[in-house]
This record gives C-alpha cells, structure tokens and sequence, in this order.
C-alpha cells in the first residue's frame, strides 16, 4: 500500500519534523548575524580608532570581547 506524499506531509510527524528544522535554521542564522554584526563592530571600532590615533593599532584584546552590546558602547566612547 503507497501513501498519498499529501497524506504524509499533513501527518503531525511532518510537521514536527520541518517546526524543528525551522527552529534549527533560525537559530543558525541568528548566530551567524549576530558574528557578522560582531566582526562589522570591530572593523569599525578598528577604523575609527586608526582615525583618531594615527598609528595606533587595535589589540587582539577587542577580538576577544564578545559582547554586542559593549561593543557598541566601545564605538560610542
């Protein structure tokens, strides 16, 4: 006996199936926004601080903050 593939994708194990994918791929793409978003804060922390102070160049300490929001205060400071 073949099942109807519409029958398949309306049975709850379906739809649970593709709510989890769903669930995966926006925490996914959450998480690789918010390190581009990091990494666009320190280009920018990098060059205004290059701007300000010619000659200085930004440690390896800025790599290691992880923290969005500090980031930006960094920025704003």
């Amino acid at each position: 006996m073949v099942v109807p593939i519409e029958l398949l994708r309306q049975s709850e194990m379906h739809q649970a199936i593709l709510k989890e994918g769903r669930e995966e791929d926006l925490q996914k793409g959450l998480e690789e926004g918010r390190q581009e978003g990091r990494e666009t804060l320190i280009n920018l922390l990098r060059g205004m601080a290059a701007r300000r102070f010619p000659g200085f160049t930004l440690g390896a300490e800025a790599e290691r903050i992880q923290d969005l929001e500090a980031l930006e205060q960094i920025c704003y400071k």
